[in-house]
């Protein structure tokens, strides 16, 4: 399917200004979209708390009150040093906000105690470092580059994928295939483990069914379906809330879909770079995703209401047509579902009710 021929153009009267900390612009939507600020900003992830909006550059956190009318970004104080590390991912999860930091210097001019993974339990207002004494075959400094919890397990990628049962102290090797750059957990299906990305040139892609006891490598698996290469990377997946078996997989040039666990694979969408694929929180028939559609390279949304067999796509006009959506988040605000997009020149958010 060619979605570029079925792009809904939204017209924008206003194109709203950039955002710092201390920015007073009113954040109003216009038609379906709105300008959140940051736009002098990288940003690569988001998470989303009952009250915030937090978004992460390489270097900085920052955090926004949803329930604010005006770009009021603050910078969070995370005290890491820009020339030793950056910030690799974040996650909100049970009260606590989780930042992961990588060095970007040689292992061998990493310093004694460097601290990878911090949390914090007032919404970045402080921070504890959580002190990582020993991951199983690892020497130090241990590294950790994303990570996922289900109730009290976390886990997390360090090179492999490792879990943690004690908040982070100690961790275990749980599988010791692939090198993978995500790892994902579904609330509904926490049995379920994701990991993918990029091996040896190709897509990569396994699953565990049993809280990372044991490992299934899919790479094959998709390799196979319609029109679907082995080169690139598996970018995201998502599970439905309702059926375990039902996956999407967003990867580059293509989104798959599998319904019975990952054996088999159908290719439902084909075109752009897919950087993220996310479940509604209204309809479980639902399903978000979004990306880089070279060359036109503005911020969109795809959309589809049967879990990915059709989609449809809302874009907003950008004039320079360099922006790509590097994640998303999504809340429902006031009856309708707002999804919230990082680009690399800030945040942007769509909503669809």
């Amino acid at each position: 399917m060619d979605i570029l021929k079925r792009v809904t153009v939204i017209v924008l009267l206003f194109f709203a200004g950039c955002g710092t900390e201390t920015d007073t612009d009113r954040l109003e939507w216009d038609g379906s979209w709105k300008v959140m600020g940051l736009e002098d900003q990288e940003i690569y992830t988001l998470e989303i708390s009952e009250d915030y909006i937090f978004a992460a550059g390489k270097k900085q956190v920052f955090r926004h009150r949803i329930a604010e009318e005006t770009m009021n970004w603050n910078k969070l104080d995370l005290d890491i040093d820009p020339e030793l590390s950056e910030i690799s991912g974040l996650l909100y999860t049970d009260n606590s906000l989780y930042v992961t930091v990588i060095p970007i210097v040689p292992t061998g001019e990493v310093p004694e105690g460097f601290n990878s993974l911090y949390r914090s339990t007032d919404n970045g207002n402080s921070w504890d470092s959580i002190e990582i004494d020993a991951m199983e075959g690892k020497e130090e400094p241990f590294i950790i580059s994303r990570l996922t919890k289900h109730n009290e397990i976390l886990y997390a990628i360090s090179g492999r994928v490792f879990r943690s049962m004690n908040g982070g102290s100690t961790w275990q090797e749980v599988n010791n295939h692939g090198y993978p750059a995500f790892i994902s957990v579904n609330k509904e299906h926490p049995n379920q483990i994701w990991a993918g990305g990029t091996e040896s040139f190709r897509k990569y892609l396994e699953v565990s069914k049993d809280y990372g006891e044991t490992w299934t490598v899919l790479n094959e698996n998709i390799w196979i379906s319609p029109n679907v290469g082995s080169g690139g990377s598996v970018n995201s997946i998502s599970l439905h809330p309702e059926n375990g078996d039902m996956v999407l997989a967003a990867m580059d040039f293509h989104i798959i879909k599998s319904t019975n666990g990952g054996d088999t694979w159908n290719t439902v969408l084909e075109g752009g770079i897919h950087n993220t694929v996310l479940n509604s929180v209204l309809f479980p028939e639902r399903v978000y995703a979004s990306g880089w559609y070279p060359p036109r390279n503005n911020v969109f949304v795809l959309y589809s209401e049967d879990y990915g067999d059709t989609w449809d796509i809302e874009e907003y006009p950008i004039d320079d047509g360099k922006l790509r959506v590097n994640d998303m988040v999504v809340k429902t605000e006031g009856g309708m579902e707002v999804v919230y997009l990082a680009t690399n020149n800030g945040v942007y958010a769509f909503r669809r009710e």
